[in-house]
């Protein structure tokens, strides 16, 4: 009787042994299997906002619309802004900017709950006779908080020539920006052209 009990006791040890050691495999592999970790979902995230910015900026400077916007920028009783907006702090701010730009960026962005900046940096100079002292002025168009680390930077280049048509006005870029309409300098006053712009959509 001592003999089978103790067979007894000694096949139970072994099952009990060998459920352990199945629940402990099982929750190893149920580790191992976890499709990704956060760093690598952050990656995917953070490319499919880089390709998703970039190709943004670049269908609204195929199609003008971010142009327009470059240009939308007037002195209002001293105070430059974009127009529809009213603080040059924060732009357009929780509303998308006017145009195909903004529908795309809202629908792209906004409905999935993301958040974006977008920074204008124009150039100014010391003197309009020859360009000299050229420096770098950041305008607000857009700006709804500070970024996060995971954030994304995409910028596009624009190209403005004196002739270009100013929105809502019958002026060219140069016949405003003479009358102090359009409060950027002509950094380059022997050409057609009158400044490059670079934009900066920030997503996050």
């Amino acid at each position: 009787m001592r003999d089978d009990r103790g067979q007894a006791f000694t096949l139970e040890g072994f099952i009990g042994s060998m459920l352990i050691l199945t629940a402990v495999l099982f929750a190893l592999q149920s580790v191992i299997i976890t499709p990704t970790t956060a760093g690598t979902v952050d990656r995917d995230v953070q490319a499919q906002h880089q390709s998703e910015a970039n190709d943004i900026l670049q269908q609204a400077k195929n199609n003008e619309s971010l142009k327009y916007l470059v240009l939308n920028l007037n002195r209002s009783q001293g105070n430059e802004v974009y127009d529809g907006t009213l603080r040059s702090d924060i732009g357009y701010g929780a509303s998308p900017p006017p145009t195909e730009f903004g529908q795309t960026l809202n629908a792209t962005f906004n409905q999935r709950g993301k958040v974006y900046n977008i920074i204008v940096e124009y150039r100014d100079v010391e003197t309009s006779v020859n360009s000299t002292n050229v420096t770098v002025r950041p305008k607000n168009m857009v700006y709804r908080g500070v970024p996060s680390d995971t954030a994304v930077v995409a910028t596009e280049t624009v190209t403005v020539y004196d002739d270009d048509p100013m929105p809502n006005s019958a002026r060219t870029v140069a016949e405003a920006a003479e009358a102090g309409e359009f409060p950027v300098s002509d950094t380059a006053p022997n050409s057609p052209v009158f400044t490059v712009v670079e934009v900066y959509l920030i997503v996050w």
